[in-house]
């Protein structure tokens, strides 16, 4: 019964741990494949670009932003 226990413990450690795992990977994944239809959508990477540089107050990326936000 002990070792019954044992495994099972072990097995139900390393499922959560390979679930927690895949799930981070999907993750990273989802983040890949958003970066890459950025550069193949040049609309969606302009609004991208709005959304990133809106509340941005340095000097340089603000320049950038206004000139993005005049598109």
């Amino acid at each position: 019964v002990t070792d019954y226990f044992q495994f099972n413990f072990l097995h139900s450690f390393i499922y959560t741990f390979y679930m927690i795992h895949f799930t981070t990977l999907n993750l990273v994944l989802t983040r890949i494949t958003i970066i890459i239809n950025l550069f193949y959508n040049y609309d969606i990477y302009i609004i991208y670009k709005r959304l990133l540089l809106y509340d941005d107050d340095s000097g340089g990326g603000g320049g950038g932003g206004s000139i993005v936000l005049l598109e």
